[in-house]
């Protein structure tokens, strides 16, 4: 997802926007308002054409377009945006009054009509990656131009934090045909050539504080080698993820800064629960159908060497679907110990003494320290007798591949953007259901009606307390099956140059108004 540009040499992207960028030379003298940032892979679209919800996809496109709400700091508290107020007029109603003024890149005004075209075009889409967020929607109503009305099918506590993911689009553009991106954000996106790279230039029109960085050109470079010899030699200003083996290399460096951040993210492996008919034993019994399996897998794995030895000891471990920050945490929940010996005796009960093989599908780039993780999973599955075939594959395959069930096992990682852990229920834990809007993500078919119920219970449920007992029954249930062998949190090491002022997003994205030169 990442390629050196050759000067002069265009090609054109789908969305309509084309145009060709140089190797960025820096001219001694020159105001500093342009950033080079290295990405480790390139995006899954614009909104409302964003075919996965995935971070670097949703890290790009903060910078182009608002939400109703905002997600702000490390509490992860949710504030205005786009809509300036809200109140409940009643238990199913969620009244936003929208901010005046605001424009699109195209010089469109902002009213009701855009935020009820927005969600529209999503809730009638039961394939768009946002669907499920606003499944608990009955329907949107306009009440007047900076008036609307969110009705949901029940009372739903945790609404506000599925909507800043929902960006808002134009109307008028989007029902025009054209297919570029036009936002209410801070960036406007000028060029973007697929697989290449993408340049946002700052909307002087924005509504909100004008940034101090004028135009950023993100890069997209998926080795590793290269993107971090870029940022030393100059030609990149910010590489948003450092591989943990290079961590010794530089936080000695003069010429970079490090930059934590430990952003609320569970890396993990999911698995395919069809016990006949499965993707990876189509004419047998599936071996991760049996939970003695599961469980034997998840004692196999020796947490310590992976975070010790392959993260460099930048991670925790992970004992459930959320970290410890999100509202659903059960601390009750406990890691299983790695414990060989308990492991093998599993298998031998499951009647898998003499083990099996398995395909296992490995992201190269969601996470520049995946593929290390997985080929160390591998070796320790070899302790059971698991033979594990490796595939690694760029997101832009696997991810549909997986999407559409055919897996085995696989190593995923997902982050929680906001404080409320509802929407691992959404994805995850229900039985997959079009029609409802729900378990896009539940790759391998997982299903416990016992877990389905306890998670509706607490979508619904106005008080505090008893909802995240709801939800916290449920999520214990659901890691007695083994539904994840949760693996760790990892620490995101970011790195620009000296002469940036900078503080990476609390999950790990580069939003470009945290930015200055120093």
């Amino acid at each position: 997802m990442k390629r050196v540009l050759v000067l002069g040499f265009c090609i054109l992207m789908i969305i309509g926007i084309s145009g060709c960028v140089s190797q960025t030379e820096r001219t001694e003298g020159a105001k500093k308002d342009t950033i080079v940032i290295g990405l480790e892979s390139d995006i899954f679209g614009f909104a409302p054409w964003i075919e996965t919800f995935e971070i670097t996809t949703q890290g790009i496109n903060y910078n182009v377009f608002d939400a109703l709400v905002k997600s702000e700091g490390t509490e992860k508290k949710i504030v205005p945006s786009l809509a300036e107020s809200w109140e409940n007029p009643n238990q199913l109603t969620w009244r936003f009054h929208l901010r005046k003024g605001v424009k699109f890149h195209n010089g469109d005004d902002l009213d009701a009509e855009d935020v009820k075209y927005t969600f529209d075009y999503i809730l009638q889409d039961s394939e768009n990656p946002f669907n499920e967020l606003l499944s608990p929607i009955e329907r949107v109503e306009v009440v007047d131009n900076y008036t609307v009305d969110i009705i949901t099918k029940k009372p739903y506590p945790s609404l506000l934090t599925n909507l800043f993911e929902i960006f808002i689009v134009s109307k008028e553009h989007v029902e025009s045909g054209k297919k570029s991106p036009v936002g209410t954000g801070a960036y406007k996106v000028k060029e973007y050539v697929k697989n290449d790279h993408i340049i946002l230039e700052r909307f002087e029109d924005y509504w909100g504080e004008k940034p101090e960085i004028k135009t950023a050109i993100f890069k997209i470079i998926p080795d590793n080698e290269e993107r971090i010899n870029s940022l030393l030699s100059g030609r990149l200003d910010i590489v948003k993820q450092v591989p943990v083996e290079k961590y010794e290399e530089l936080k000695n460096n003069d010429k970079v800064e490090l930059h934590f951040s430990m952003p609320d993210k569970v890396t993990f492996l999911d698995f395919d629960f069809r016990e006949n008919n499965s993707y990876g034993f189509p004419n047998g019994r599936n071996p991760t159908s049996d939970v003695r399996v599961r469980k034997a897998i998840y004692h196999a794995i020796d947490i310590d060497r992976v975070i010790n030895v392959v993260m460099n000891g930048l991670a925790e471990p992970a004992s459930q679907f959320v970290t410890p920050n999100i509202f659903g945490y059960n601390p009750d929940i406990k890691r299983l110990p790695y414990d060989l010996k308990k492991a093998k005796q599993l298998m031998k009960e499951a009647g898998y003494e003499e083990g099996f093989s398995i395909e296992m599908d490995c992201p190269s780039d969601l996470d520049v320290n995946y593929v290390s993780i997985c080929k160390e999973i591998v070796n320790q599955l070899a302790d059971i007798n698991i033979n594990v075939t490796l595939n690694i594959q760029p997101k832009a395959d696997m991810i549909p591949k997986i999407l559409s069930r055919n897996t085995s096992l696989c190593l995923l990682g997902w982050v929680i953007d906001v404080g409320d852990a509802q929407q691992i229920y959404d994805y995850f834990l229900y039985a997959v259901n079009e029609e409802e809007g729900v378990g896009s993500l539940n790759v391998g078919y997982y299903s416990n009606p016992e877990v389905e119920r306890l998670g509706r219970e607490s979508a619904k449920i106005m008080d505090p307390e008893k909802r995240l007992k709801a939800m916290q029954r449920g999520f214990k249930i659901a890691m007695d099956d083994v539904r994840w062998v949760p693996l760790l949190t990892p620490k995101v090491i970011a790195a620009s140059s000296p002469e940036l002022e900078w503080k990476i997003a609390s999950q790990g994205q580069i939003r470009l108004d945290n930015i200055k030169f120093k």
